[in-house]
């Protein structure tokens, strides 16, 4: 009987667990805060899209970046220093506390990462690397989503994939 309770709550415990979490959920480490504005997107522009840093000392993090954006997109993207017409900008901000901690703003027309250290930079830089790759699956179609669904070892064997094209979800509702 005490086995089949605690198999019970552990059960319980997995389900609630799963349905607090959200679709961004899948960024390691977990965001403390997310959120999703609605509107337009972010779009590298070869010739366009640049990243400016105050400091070289966020030069590592600025050339990860941009070696991200060209692996995810094919943009090639230029590192500047101090250039106000960039569209990504890398900075130092003081008043973000803990060492690690980052923040990470996109708009239609630029994207910021600020963090209070050089090493809380490079971290912002790796959620974006998660973000651009599922950006990228997304844009590749249901096929490269059902690939990395196959191969990414968290979801399991035990999923189920409902793929729905066009206006065939309201009748699968």
């Amino acid at each position: 009987m005490n086995r089949i309770l605690i198999t019970l709550f552990a059960f319980l415990c997995a389900v609630l667990t799963l349905n607090a979490q959200d679709n961004l959920s899948a960024l390691i480490p977990m965001p403390n805060h997310i959120e999703q504005a609605k509107g337009k997107h972010y779009r590298f522009v070869e010739g366009h899209t640049a990243i400016t840093i105050a400091d070289e000392e966020y030069r590592f993090a600025a050339k990860t970046l941009a070696d991200i954006i060209e692996h995810r997109t094919g943009v090639s993207v230029p590192i500047m220093v101090n250039n106000a017409k960039a569209t990504i900008s890398l900075a130092f901000d003081p008043t973000i506390e803990g060492n690690e901690h980052y923040r990470i703003a996109v708009s239609n027309k630029a994207i910021t990462l600020t963090g209070n250290s050089a090493a809380a930079l490079f971290r912002a830089v790796m959620t974006m690397d998660q973000l651009l790759l599922g950006e990228t699956l997304v844009e590749g179609g249901v096929e490269q989503v059902l690939d990395f669904v196959a191969r990414d070892h968290r979801i399991g064997p035990g999923v189920e994939l409902w793929v729905l094209r066009e206006d065939f979800a309201a009748q699968a509702i």
